[in-house]
C-alpha cells in the first residue's frame, strides 16, 4: 500500500509543488543540475550518485524541452525507488 500511494498518490507530487521543498530552493538558487542530482542523492540515500545514475539522469535532463520538470521527474524517481523506501 505504502508503494502504490508514493507512486500514484499525491504526497510526492504535492511537496515538489511547495514553493519550500529542497528542488525548488536549489532552482531558485540557480544550482546546476549536477548539484542538484548530487544533493538529492545525499539527501535521500546518504551517499553521492554513481556515475551511471548520474550519467542517466544528465541524458533525461539535457535531453528535456524544460529542465524543470525534468528535475521534477529525477526527484520524483529516486524518492520512489526501493533503496529510498528501505532506507526510510
Amino acid at each position: 500500500a505504502q508503494a502504490l500511494h508514493l507512486i500514484n498518490g499525491d504526497t510526492i507530487t504535492s511537496a515538489l509543488a511547495n514553493g519550500e521543498c529542497r528542488l525548488k530552493t536549489d532552482i531558485a538558487a540557480e544550482k546546476t543540475p549536477d548539484a542538484i542530482i548530487e544533493d538529492l542523492y545525499l539527501a535521500a540515500f546518504a551517499r553521492a550518485p554513481r556515475e551511471e545514475e548520474k550519467a542517466e539522469f544528465q541524458a533525461y535532463i539535457a535531453a528535456a524541452e524544460d529542465v524543470n520538470a525534468a528535475l521534477e521527474d529525477v526527484y520524483w524517481s529516486v524518492l520512489n525507488s526501493r533503496e529510498f523506501m528501505f532506507n526510510h
